[in-house]
């Protein structure tokens, strides 16, 4: 349908770069058309899109509205009715040199476009939030543009058809708008976007401490020194019990004179207490310790009661 305009793309290159074209075009812009003519004439077929990117770009570098002719055939093939609307009326308004056919040819296309394509407003709320068209039609792939507001007010032209619009800006949740585009019915809508509120952080009462995520008593090292405290206090209590049934028996053997007797039972005392000296040492390093850790866990509510054992006790006994 497109191919016949190839010759109006050359006669294009060669009068943007000649002395009748009421804008100079510099290089880089010249060098961009010509990049979008070479994507117009992909012998795989035309590739609009990039096309219609390497156009504009060329048009921001040179505004020449002899570029404006290729950038409304790539703006109408994507559906970007408004903009080829547009372009389309400023390249036969500003352009003196068009010949008959290419002016008859964009007149029809404009008498088209004009009549079937529909109205747009939106007006987005932050202004800069991007709007996402979507069009479905009835077969072939959706269509998809993207378009960003112009403080806050996007106003285009968009085909005929059902199409889905999504409002979007980050930090704000996306709002939908489905909409049946009909020729002769304007569309003309408000829309806010709500924020994303952000999580709120737990509220901390002065002097509450938060709670621990478990019991004090069921702590590993706690449980494993209450166990040695424990144990090595029961030692302790039974080392220290036989240490005096034996210093009772040494007593008894020198009241007989019974040095031989005497000599070893005062031998298995020293030892004795050697080893009950040892156990309520490390009793109570153990209970200390436990205790320590207890206390230092952050509960309000834990109560600890420490008892030493035989920690009271005291080795007095003389051979």
């Amino acid at each position: 349908m497109r191919l016949w305009l190839a010759p109006w793309i050359v006669i294009a290159i060669a009068l943007a770069g000649d002395g009748h074209a009421q804008v100079p075009i510099n290089d880089r812009a010249r060098e961009l058309f010509r990049t979008g003519v070479t994507l117009l004439e992909d012998p795989a077929g035309p590739r609009y899109e990039e096309a219609y990117r390497a156009f504009r770009a060329a048009h921001r570098e040179s505004p020449s509205p002899k570029i404006l002719g290729n950038l409304g055939l790539c703006a109408m093939m994507l559906e970007r009715d408004g903009e080829a609307i547009e372009a389309y009326q400023r390249y036969l308004r500003e352009v003196g040199d068009i010949g008959a056919d290419e002016r008859d040819h964009i007149e029809r296309e404009l008498s088209v476009l004009a009549a079937s394509a529909v109205p747009l407003r939106l007006t987005v709320s932050p202004g800069d939030a991007t709007i996402i068209d979507e069009r479905r039609p009835i077969r072939g792939e959706t269509v998809t543009n993207r378009y960003e507001a112009k403080d806050g007010v996007l106003s285009t032209r968009i085909r005929a058809g059902q199409h889905r619009l999504v409002v979007r800006r980050d930090g704000h949740r996306d709002e939908v708008w489905n909409v049946e585009a009909s020729p002769g019915s304007p569309l003309d809508r408000q829309i806010r976007l709500s924020p994303i509120a952000a999580p709120e952080p737990p509220v901390v009462v002065p002097g509450d401490a938060e709670p621990p995520q478990g019991s004090v008593w069921s702590e590993p090292l706690v449980i494993t020194g209450l166990t040695v405290s424990a144990a090595v206090t029961a030692a302790t209590a039974v080392t220290m019990g036989l240490a005096l049934a034996n210093h009772a028996d040494y007593e008894d053997a020198r009241s007989r004179n019974d040095v031989a007797r005497g000599s070893e039972l005062r031998d298995r005392g020293e030892t004795l207490n050697l080893v009950a000296d040892v156990l309520l040492v490390g009793a109570i390093v153990s209970t200390l310790a436990t205790a320590t850790m207890i206390l230092a866990w952050p509960s309000d509510d834990t109560t600890v009661d420490v008892s030493l054992g035989p920690a009271s006790l005291a080795l007095g006994v003389t051979w």
